[in-house]
């Protein structure tokens, strides 16, 4: 299906830029996926949000991320993002970065949007 992927230039492959490290390229990951997942919580659960923007919200939220973390990581915020890629290209350089910073992340901004926003029921 794809005979040459792992000469394409990885196919949309996640990984760290130039002068990024494992440490920030975690912590990058990590803090996005947070932000992300604070953005859903926040606009599928409040009642004030006006029906029907959630995916608006979420969409630009996601555009954003991408704009701060493409030159770091690739942006992935979601393991299936990276591992689609990876498996295709057969190209696993820092795949854990990408695999447990959003598994960590996730629930650290879901839990987050707990703690400011306790009474939103």
């Amino acid at each position: 299906m794809f005979p040459d992927a792992r000469d394409a230039g990885g196919l949309g492959n996640n990984a760290l830029g130039e002068d990024v490290g494992w440490g920030s390229g975690f912590v990058a990951e990590l803090v996005l996926t947070a932000v992300f997942l604070f953005v859903i919580v926040a606009v599928a659960t409040d009642r004030r949000v006006t029906p029907g923007f959630a995916g608006l919200a979420i969409g630009f939220a996601l555009a954003a991320i991408h704009l701060v973390a493409i030159p770091l990581t690739g942006t992935s915020v979601n393991p299936a993002r990276t591992l689609g890629p990876d498996l295709v290209a057969w190209k696993w350089d820092d795949v854990w970065i990408f695999i447990v910073a959003p598994l960590v992340g996730g629930p650290v901004g879901a839990l987050l949007y707990d703690v400011v926003r306790p009474d939103r029921s």
